[in-house]
């Protein structure tokens, strides 16, 4: 039997959802989230973080660093009812950048910012559809960071990652932010406004447990799911450019009292 390994929330142009208290809002920003329109040429906020706006205009997406006074959108519109990833940044160099599913879309200098300040973050306001695994960073992510990280899991301590939410808690009424450095959770958790707790979510074509070997060669995987007490088999499968590895897969069983490596 498969193992359902999350949730997304799911939105209907009526309700949103919200943290519940401020967060301070960096100068350099960058946000990620799987979204799934449930219609055709929606012009919406996705996710709202201070003068920082992630939506859509006519169905493409789109990004505001000036309270959505002004946008710089994508040339193509979502595909609805598949989940995307997009990742909005704004660098203090001036730029604005969309990327889709990692690669880098529109990158502009159209207005100056406004300063900064705390806010809450608000997801859903008229949208219809799907939000998922939604990250903020205290920095403007690049193009290197934007592709090793768009379409994994996070562990939650990555350098510079605010807030974190996976909406995976199962819960109908708040969400949980698992950010973290070292002993110190950042505890962004929010009010569900509305929204349903729904089991549509990427594929793991689309979003899967991945991991990349630090500097100390050491990999680290969270989050991943198991049942009962005999655990799950999983494969494990290193890759690296021009080179192979012995074996090339390695099977093992993680759960419950499982011990198998």
């Amino acid at each position: 039997e498969e193992v359902h390994t999350g949730y997304s929330l799911k939105f209907n142009g009526n309700n949103t959802a919200q943290t519940k208290d401020e967060l301070a809002i960096p100068e350099n920003f960058s946000v990620q989230a799987y979204v799934n329109p449930s219609e055709d040429n929606q012009t919406t906020t996705i996710i709202s973080s201070g003068i920082y706006r992630l939506g859509l205009e006519e169905g493409k997406p789109a990004f505001s660093a000036n309270n959505g006074a002004t946008w710089v959108t994508v040339p193509d519109a979502l595909t609805t009812n598949t989940f995307t990833q997009l990742t909005a940044v704004y660098s203090t160099t001036g730029s604005w950048t969309l990327y889709v599913d990692g690669e880098e879309k529109v990158s502009q200098n159209p207005v100056n910012r406004p300063s900064v300040s705390k806010a809450k973050v608000t997801f859903g306001t008229s949208f219809k559809g799907n939000i998922d695994e939604v990250r903020l960073w205290e920095k403007a992510l690049n193009s290197s960071e934007v592709q090793t990280t768009f379409d994994r899991l996070l562990n939650g301590s990555e350098k510079g990652l605010i807030a974190y939410w996976r909406f995976d808690d199962g819960v109908s009424d708040e969400f949980y932010d698992i950010s973290y450095q070292t002993t110190t959770y950042h505890a962004n958790h929010g009010t569900i406004n509305g929204a349903e707790v729904s089991k549509i979510i990427p594929t793991t074509g689309e979003l899967a447990l991945k991991a990349l070997t630090g500097t100390d060669g050491v990999y680290t995987i969270t989050g991943i799911p198991y049942k009962g007490t005999n655990g799950t088999p999983y494969t494990v499968t290193p890759s690296y450019p021009n080179h192979t590895f012995n074996p090339e897969s390695t099977p093992i069983t993680i759960g419950g009292t499982a011990t198998s490596f």
